[in-house]
């Protein structure tokens, strides 16, 4: 199928087809109990057009191949929690009496290596409590060796003293829990953090597939300046990007409303696709599009601090946007006068 989409003529591809169906062994029935029976149906009908010589249309089977594709994922990543049973615990419900400061990973980064940082946000500690949450933990765990880890949270216990935010049915609360634990539940879902990334990396293709008006470079900088890019919508447009993101939603208002932590966690992840299909503020390497999987678990975890501090500009427009569309109160600050506003804050 793929070289089909590489412009190769379905004479070119008889012979390949040919010698797919002479390999030896007979048809069985599809079981429907495993996922490679239902790709084998998938791409068998492909296959059978191809084989009957039928008219193939190329956009049509891209945008075919890329749902597809979607559904595998989406499939490996239920797969994977299925597959867990570990869920320790150990923390002990907090509530802080300070405002509370939520740092990206860039900023935890920065304060493992960058001394002028480090006493920085230290001389914070006396003022504000920091948190972190278990998306700090799942970008730690791509650290490349055993010591990285270590030491990262070591750092983040001296960070935070623990504190974490945590989800619950109707949103998130603090707690004080050794991050080891949190690590522990991280590693209980093996590889369901890289498909959340390659989730995350083809679905950047969909404004190219589905909404090519949003890909022009005078879209592009008439939607940079707008600082209330998802009010300023029409019903139309915006009903048009619930469709693709293929939310549930079906008004600005139902999403305002959201009550539960997964209508929450739906509104964001919509409203950070939408700005994708946008082209606002949108990552062009396969490396920063999948590290910005976790962006949206950031900004998620940080709409329950007062402040969410981030080094990443993209992160920090988009970030504003989703908070004040949601009515969020949390402030987005960025890592250069991040300490000059906190400082007047107190």
């Amino acid at each position: 199928m793929n070289k089909i989409l590489q412009r190769k003529s379905l004479e070119e591809l008889m012979p390949l087809y040919q010698e797919i169906s002479a390999l030896p062994g007979t048809p069985v029935e599809p079981c429907f109990s495993c996922a490679s029976c239902y790709d084998y149906v998938f791409y068998n009908k492909l296959l059978l057009n191809v084989a009957n010589q039928k008219q193939m249309d190329r956009s049509s089977l891209e945008i075919e191949l890329h749902k597809w594709k979607k559904i595998q994922l989406h499939d490996d990543i239920l797969t994977s929690l299925k597959r867990s049973s570990r869920t320790k615990f150990g923390y002990e419900k907090y509530l802080p009496n300070r405002k509370v400061v939520y740092f990206d990973q860039n900023m935890l980064s920065d304060y493992d290596n960058d001394v002028y940082v480090y006493e920085t946000i230290n001389r914070l500690k006396k003022s504000f409590d920091i948190c972190y949450s278990p998306s700090h933990l799942e970008e730690i765990n791509k650290a490349s060796t055993t010591d990285d880890v270590k030491r990262l949270l070591a750092k983040l216990t001296e960070l935070t003293r623990n504190l974490v935010v945590l989800p619950s049915e109707n949103g998130h609360f603090y707690a004080i829990e050794k991050p080891d634990y949190g690590l522990d539940r991280v590693n209980a879902y093996p590889g369901s953090t890289e498909t959340v990334e390659s989730l995350k990396f083809i679905s950047s293709r969909e404004r190219t597939l589905f909404l090519s008006k949003y890909d022009t470079e005078y879209h592009k900088k008439a939607i940079g300046n707008n600082d209330n890019i998802f009010d300023s919508l029409s019903d139309e447009d915006f009903h048009e990007l619930l469709f693709f993101t293929r939310s549930s939603f079906a008004t600005k208002s139902s999403m305002k409303e959201n009550e539960s932590r997964n209508e929450f966690l739906h509104a964001v992840y919509t409203l950070f696709g939408m700005l994708d299909l946008l082209s606002y503020r949108v990552d062009s390497q396969e490396r920063t599009i999948k590290s910005s999987a976790h962006d949206i678990e950031h900004v998620i975890y940080a709409s329950e601090a007062d402040y969410f501090i981030t080094k990443d500009k993209k992160l920090y427009m988009r970030a504003k946007q989703v908070y004040k569309f949601l009515d969020i109160k949390t402030s987005v600050l960025n890592h250069r006068d991040y300490l000059e506003k906190l400082e007047t804050a107190t």
